[in-house]
C-alpha cells in the first residue's frame, strides 16, 4: 500500500490531536533515569508506545529519532562509553526497538552540538554516523549557533565516513 506524505504545521497537528481526544501534554514525556545505556536520546525523552498510540488515533505515521542531543542533555558518563558502545545503543534501538517495546526509530537524531561543539557531542555525531554507516539511516543534526557551525558538522560527518546527503 503506498504511502502519501503530508507535511503540516504545529497547529494543524494540533487540531488533529485534538479531534481524537489526544492533547500536546499526553505525548511529551521525561526520562527518569540518569543511565547513559538506557534508550537514547537519553536526557530528552520519548514515550515510544505513546508516538505509537497517537500515530494509529491519528493514522499519521511517526518517525521517532534515536541519538544522544545536546552535552547538556547527556546523562552522566556518557562520554566514558566510547563511540562504539554508543553507536551499539543507537543501533539497538533502529534494529530491535526502544527499550522492550518493539517499536523502532527510523532516523538518527537530533544530534545537537553547541559551539564549539564539545568532546562528548563530537563523540556522538561520530557514534551516529557509525551508526548510519550500519543501518543506511538519514542523519538529523542541529549545529550549534554560529555560521561556522554547519560546515563544522559536515566536517566531522565526511572525516567520519558519513553520508552528508543523508
Amino acid at each position: 500500500m503506498a504511502h502519501t506524505a503530508y507535511h503540516i504545521g504545529r497547529e494543524a497537528l494540533r487540531l488533529l490531536l485534538v479531534r481524537r481526544g489526544i492533547t500536546f501534554l499526553r505525548t511529551k514525556t521525561r526520562k527518569g533515569s540518569p543511565d547513559p545505556e538506557r534508550d537514547a536520546p537519553a536526557g530528552i525523552g520519548r514515550d515510544p508506545l505513546g508516538l505509537k498510540s497517537v500515530s494509529s488515533a491519528t493514522d499519521v505515521n511517526i518517525v521517532m529519532g534515536c541519538d544522544y542531543y545536546a552535552e547538556r542533555f547527556h546523562p552522566g558518563g556518557l562520554a566514558e562509553l566510547g563511540e562504539e558502545r554508543m553507536a551499539a545503543l543507537i543501533l539497538a534501538d533502529i534494529v530491535d526497538g526502544v527499550a522492550s517495546t518493539g517499536v523502532r526509530a527510523g532516523v538518527i537524531g537530533e544530534i545537537g552540538l553547541g559551539w564549539p561543539p564539545s568532546h562528548s557531542e563530537v563523540m556522538a555525531l561520530r557514534a551516529a554516523v557509525r551508526t548510519q554507516l550500519a543501518s543506511g539511516l538519514a542523519l538529523v543534526i542541529h549545529p550549534g549557533r554560529d555560521p561556522k557551525a554547519p560546515f563544522e558538522c559536515v566536517d566531522i560527518v565526511t572525516r567520519a565516513g558519513g553520508d552528508v546527503s543523508r
